[in-house]
């Protein structure tokens, strides 16, 4: 691929668009970020001003606003992002060793939720 390169939509609040990488600024596992907007792998996640300002990327492609939890770039439906935690191998809860893999968590009304791969597996 040249420089310039164009992606396609995402599930969620993606849109198409071209992005330059080497002028952006690159967050880390895919998101980058410019003045105005923030990307996952060329993709703009079409944050409100709001929730540009509390983005924070996760491990393991995951990220978070004040709103919305992202795994690749897209909206987890249902995620708690005020509780969403990411945890790997070493740290997982022995309980659910048996995925066997990064797994995300949440916790909501007393229970707890257990995300793989940006889908909810168990709760």
């Amino acid at each position: 691929m040249g420089n310039n390169q164009s992606f396609g939509s995402k599930i969620g609040k993606t849109s198409k668009t071209s992005i330059h990488q080497s002028e952006e600024k690159k967050v880390r596992d895919g998101y980058y970020r410019n003045n105005k907007k923030i990307y996952y792998k060329g993709n703009d996640l079409n944050l409100l001003k709001e929730s540009r300002r509390s983005f924070k990327k996760l491990k393991y492609s995951y990220a978070k606003t004040n709103e919305s939890v992202y795994y690749k770039g897209n909206i987890i439906p249902g995620a708690d992002p005020k509780t969403f935690i990411t945890l790997n191998r070493k740290n997982i809860p022995e309980e659910f060793k048996h995925f066997n893999s990064v797994i995300g968590m949440d916790f909501q009304n007393g229970k707890r939720n257990i995300y793989q791969f940006g889908i909810l597996i168990l709760n």
